[in-house]
């Protein structure tokens, strides 16, 4: 699948993957900042994108998003998250990553570093949503939540 792109500042970095078969599409903050410790920041990656159509066979039920995701690396060295992390089809806006850095350290960012990276995939298109007594609707988990199939 092609993914267009569009720079809206000369500075912006095109999306490219680090390895060959790498799902997530990195990408990176055109200028140097600083992510204060416990703080966050919005970069602004000076892109925006379309995101592709799933082939016509799927269109009538699927679509695809495009879902950003923490950068391994930044979550376990230097403690950095993401926050909100789902573009819709129909967004024509720059994409902006929001982080959130969890140390105790402000953490450096140069020119053109890694931030986050853009993962697609093919969700369901909800098109009828209906109100109904669920009381019959069983399954063996039920409604254990949190740390119920162990820690």
């Amino acid at each position: 699948m092609q993914l267009r792109y569009q720079k809206l500042r000369p500075d912006a970095l095109t999306p490219e993957t680090a390895y060959g078969q790498a799902l997530g599409l990195d990408l990176r903050t055109p200028e140097a900042l600083t992510l204060p410790a416990r703080g966050s920041g919005l970069i602004d990656t000076g892109l925006r994108i379309q995101i592709p159509e799933p082939p016509d066979s799927l269109k009538t039920d699927f679509q695809i998003g495009c879902f950003i995701w923490a950068k391994s690396g930044l979550s376990v060295k230097s403690n950095i998250e993401k926050g909100a992390g789902v573009v819709d089809p129909d967004y024509t806006g720059p994409l902006r990553i929001k982080l959130y850095n969890h140390g105790d350290q402000d953490v450096k960012f140069e020119a053109g570093d890694k931030i986050a990276q853009m993962v697609f995939m093919l969700c369901a298109k909800i098109t009828d949503i209906t109100e109904t007594n669920l009381e019959h609707w069983q399954t063996e988990r039920g409604s254990q939540g949190f740390g119920s199939s162990g820690r």
